[in-house]
């Protein structure tokens, strides 16, 4: 397990931003900024919902499972773990750290993809 946690920082980087629109159609009326993350592109084979479960190691799985626990993201779906080919194996990266430390804690099982990867 403590490799797990070593290779967290394999997750793309994500900061969250506050953009404010300088909209002149709307130059009358008072704009909210927008809130919102940004990521660095992370170069991939695709999502892992691509691929048969069996291809990864559970370290892979692990490291995900670790990372979004100590952030609590609560949105891990299959869309937001990419695959890299690394020789004749796979990485996993996970993307999107947008709802991590979350105002109100709902967990629905569906929201974890690694849950159904052993």
């Amino acid at each position: 397990m403590q490799d797990d946690i070593s290779r967290i920082d394999e997750a793309s980087e994500t900061s969250h931003s506050t953009v404010h629109s300088d909209d002149s159609l709307q130059s009358h009326k008072e704009r909210a900024p927008k809130i919102g993350s940004l990521q660095s592109f992370v170069k991939s084979e695709g999502p892992i919902e691509n691929y048969s479960a069996d291809l990864f190691d559970a370290d892979e799985i692990h490291k995900i499972a670790v990372l979004d626990l100590r952030i609590m993201n609560l949105d891990r779906n299959t869309e937001n773990i990419l695959v890299q080919r690394v020789g004749s194996g796979y990485r996993l990266v996970p993307i999107d750290h947008g709802l991590c430390i979350p105002d109100s804690l709902e967990v629905c099982s569906y929201d974890l993809a690694w849950l159904g990867y052993e």
